[in-house]
């Protein structure tokens, strides 16, 4: 469910269990989708709803195609090992997961202080850059946005170092505020993949953690 699923956690844990939150093509609670979704978007979902084995191939090609800026220029190895990982996915979790609602008040009861990273790129097919960040600046306080062009839904793979420069920024950021448990596991991580042959922060030129064939 990505970036959403801060307001579950927020309603069954508390807000204060969340460092912060990180927003990749994605919104903070799933009931304000109709505020910010493309059209696109909408007229896809039957077809990841529909159980259909013909519908599925066809349906598991075009949603990952859309998932990046240019989807006919996709690494045929990339699109097929996407394609396999929705495969992997039971129908019944899609089923529920898409047309489920949450509660979003714990959430939005600490919307002005709890730190939000959002990264979003201007040729998402499925959510409206321009309109989240309208939301974002009436309904949040604490956050940095990057709309960035060129970009999809995936702005991962799109603009890999972008964000990689933006989410070590972000998480070091919140390591300066406080040091809650999550904190600590995050930095263990990057620890475990410098341990690995990584390349760490203070190795790397521009701050940027990168794997040694990058």
């Amino acid at each position: 469910m990505g970036g959403v699923i801060a307001a579950d956690v927020s309603t069954y844990y508390g807000p204060e269990i969340l460092g912060g939150v990180i927003l990749m093509g994605s919104f903070p609670h799933w009931n304000m989708q109709p505020t910010v979704v493309t059209q696109y978007i909408l007229d896809f979902i039957p077809r990841l709803l529909d159980p259909s084995l013909a519908l599925f191939g066809p349906t598991a090609k075009e949603f990952v195609e859309s998932c990046v800026a240019y989807g006919d220029r996709l690494d045929q190895g990339i699109k097929y090992s996407w394609m396999g990982a929705i495969a992997g996915q039971h129908p019944d979790v899609r089923n529920w997961s898409i047309p489920h609602t949450q509660n979003e008040t714990a959430l939005m009861a600490v919307s002005k202080t709890i730190p939000y990273l959002v990264l979003h790129g201007t040729m998402d097919y499925y959510v409206e850059g321009v309109k989240l960040r309208a939301f974002m600046d009436t309904n949040f306080g604490n956050f940095v946005f990057r709309l960035w062009e060129n970009t999809g839904h995936a702005s991962f793979f799109d603009n890999p170092r972008g964000s990689d420069v933006e989410i070590v920024a972000f998480a070091k950021r919140l390591c300066k505020v406080s040091f809650p448990f999550f904190d600590v596991l995050f930095w263990c991580a990057v620890l475990n993949h410098a341990l690995q042959g990584w390349t760490t922060l203070s190795d790397s030129p521009d701050g940027v953690i990168y794997p040694p064939d990058a």
